[in-house]
């Protein structure tokens, strides 16, 4: 899934790509895509992408005028987007192709948010305010976010309680912008055990995962920033020295990177030697993680 290094450097391409373009026309490719009616896709047209920025793990697409609207874009598991130079002249079929949308910019080309997989869950809204959506309501600050001190970021986590932190910090509604790849990286980084209760840390392992959190989301997002669209999710990979990586060697202490099955066809990746004092953690603890 797409997280907040990769939406953030989408977003700089975007604005820095179709800001200023009218959008020609809007192609509906999955009904179960577009989540609100009013003001509805077709009333993009005509209007003038101002910016593109991000909420969490959330697109925003900025139209300024007539009147302030916003076209939010999740991405879910299997979304992404592509630019297209040349628009493509044969029309969408409903629900018979991957592109959820295509979006036509003045003067030729086109973007394609699309979705891989069988699982249909990436999701646009059309509002005039992000408050109507409710998940981005709820939504904790961005974790990256220069108003996210120690302290803050602190409070935020323990107030999961016993949470582990694998779990905290993918909780959207604490702190938004990480999710199962990123996470794995940072608390590799801060030299911690996935299972380490959100309300149990020290003040220096509190302070290690702050400075993980930070590291690890800039570093990213720099990586991938002067990148166009279509290799940003390739980089990405290349960027992840623990997630996906179980079975190869750690690059900094050379234990065996260790995996644990999630539900469905998820899993996350830690270093013992790194972060359990050597342990192997068994696959039972999961449901105590998920819950």
């Amino acid at each position: 899934m797409p997280e907040l290094p990769e939406v953030r450097a989408a977003a700089g391409w975007l604005t820095a790509n179709l800001g200023g373009h009218e959008v020609a026309k809007v192609s509906i490719g999955s009904l179960s895509f577009v989540k609100t009616f009013e003001p509805s896709p077709d009333s993009l047209v005509g209007r003038t992408i101002d910016s593109v920025t991000t909420r969490g793990k959330f697109l925003v697409f900025n139209f300024a005028e007539p009147d302030p609207v916003h076209a939010v874009v999740h991405l879910s598991l299997g979304g992404w987007l592509k630019w297209r130079a040349n628009a493509p002249t044969t029309p969408l079929k409903l629900n018979k192709q991957p592109v959820a949308i295509r979006m036509h910019a003045e003067p030729e080309g086109a973007l394609e948010i699309f979705e891989a997989g069988h699982e249909k869950r990436a999701a646009m809204w059309i509002v005039r305010d992000l408050n109507e959506i409710e998940r981005v309501q709820k939504l904790g600050p961005d974790v990256d976010h220069s108003s996210v001190t120690l302290e803050i970021f602190v409070e935020r986590l323990a107030g999961l309680g016993a949470s582990p932190l694998k779990s905290a910090l993918r909780n959207q509604h604490a702190l938004a912008g990480i999710g199962n790849a990123w996470s794995d990286e940072i608390l590799h980084r801060a030299k911690l055990s996935p299972f380490t209760r959100a309300n149990k840390m020290t003040a220096l392992q509190q302070e290690a995962l702050f400075d993980a959190v930070r590291h690890v989301l800039a570093g990213a997002t720099e990586r991938l920033a002067p990148l166009p669209l279509d290799e940003m999710k390739d980089s990405k990979r290349g960027g992840l020295v623990i997630h996906n990586h179980a079975g190869d060697e750690c690059p900094v202490c050379g234990s065996t990177i260790a995996s644990i099955a999630g539900s469905g066809s998820s899993s996350f990746q830690y270093c013992p030697g790194c972060q359990t004092g050597g342990r192997v953690l068994a696959d039972r603890r999961l449901s105590r993680l998920l819950t």
